[in-house]
């Protein structure tokens, strides 16, 4: 639990249930870091057989970087988009958190630019859970909640995803009966 989350609640309010995001994301910003960079070496090798050797040697500076016909720009440049994109999969897996509450859910974002959003427990009318073969085994999913006076939410491969709606339903059992009090 981050403090962020603690902070944010309402005095008197209590946490039912966190979640966050599965490992899967670190593994799918690894399969995209590993594919640029394979990318771009097999078009830099491809480019090189095929006119590296009949092309007249070139070569340009910019900011102390040398481009040529001999120097592999093109992996270096796939392979520093791949690193972007595991970073940025590694930050949303850090950075991301779902909270359960007695009246709400709580859904954060971020980790310089936080994006919060709530929905009162109360407005959630349906819920999706999305997870293929590989969510199933590795028991993570995605959770489309329908709201009525909201906007849809969508919860990105959430870990447990029937735990978390069972944590959903029991909250709002227990502030529908107190409710009716």
């Amino acid at each position: 639990m981050t403090k962020f989350i603690e902070n944010f609640i309402a005095d008197g309010e209590r946490i039912i249930y966190t979640s966050h995001l599965h490992w899967i994301y670190a593994v799918i910003g690894m399969v995209w870091c590993v594919s640029l960079a394979s990318i771009g070496y097999v078009a830099d090798h491809f480019l090189w057989l095929h006119f590296g050797s009949n092309a007249p040697e070139e070569r340009h500076e910019i900011f102390y970087l040398v481009f040529g016909s001999r120097y592999p720009w093109i992996f270096w440049m796939s392979s520093f988009c791949g690193v972007w994109l595991l970073i940025i999969h590694i930050v949303k897996l850090l950075a991301t958190e779902v909270a359960i509450t007695g009246q709400r859910l709580i859904y954060k974002t971020g980790w310089l630019f936080v994006d919060v959003k709530e929905i009162e427990l109360t407005e959630i009318r349906a819920e999706k859970v999305h997870h293929g073969l590989l969510g199933r085994f590795l028991r993570y999913g995605e959770l489309s909640l329908d709201s009525r006076f909201v906007n849809d939410t969508w919860l990105p491969a959430v870990k447990q995803p029937y735990a978390f709606l069972r944590a959903i339903h029991t909250a709002r059992a227990k502030l529908k009966d107190r409710l009716a009090e």
